[in-house]
């Protein structure tokens, strides 16, 4: 069931893009009886990751073994694109970052941590993505720049540079500019 999530077409709330374990697994519709195995996030990923060829799988396994916020759960993302939101605690700020299964960016959104609750701060990037759900990646981030929308977040992408290349590792540039936002 776990690597159905990635394929199965999902009839997706419109005011809702954020899923724990057990939510997601109720997605399935009618005839599904839940998360009958007690998956943790941890689990579901790992099993992903585990039985799927997966482009961005060092990314993801680098993000999964970040320190996490204490209490945060990993979340998922099912429309349009199945993916996971890790949240991590900076010095600062807390970072909500973005990971796309099979994708070729990370989107990592930053709030102040003596700012709003963390469960607002979930609500906010849960609108900044169901934004990025209703006008597209490129708009979004168009958008953003143009200082049109979620100009109360510190948002960054980072590309997956030299993801194929035979001769550089694109992932250590990625590590260490994800590194460098973690603060």
């Amino acid at each position: 069931r776990a690597n159905n999530l990635t394929r199965a077409p999902f009839k997706v709330n419109v005011d809702k893009s954020l899923f724990t374990a057990d939510e997601i697994f109720g997605e399935f519709g009618d005839g599904e009886m839940g998360n009958v195995f007690s998956q943790s996030e941890e689990d579901i990923l790992r099993q992903i990751l585990e039985k799927s060829k997966v482009r961005n799988r060092r990314q993801l396994e680098f993000l999964a073994g970040v320190k996490q916020v204490p209490g945060a759960r990993l979340k998922f993302t099912l429309h349009p694109y199945f993916g996971f939101l890790f949240t991590v605690a900076g010095e600062k700020m807390n970072h909500y970052i973005w990971e796309l299964l099979n994708s070729h960016a990370t989107y990592i959104w930053s709030l102040d941590k003596g700012g709003e609750a963390m469960a607002r701060q979930y609500r906010r990037v849960e609108d900044a993505i169901n934004q990025v759900r209703n006008s597209g990646r490129d708009t979004y981030k168009q958008a953003w720049r143009s200082s049109h929308i979620d100009q109360d977040l510190v948002f960054h992408v980072i590309h997956h540079e030299d993801a194929n290349s035979p001769l550089l590792d694109g992932f250590v540039k990625w590590r260490h500019r994800v590194g460098e936002l973690l603060l």
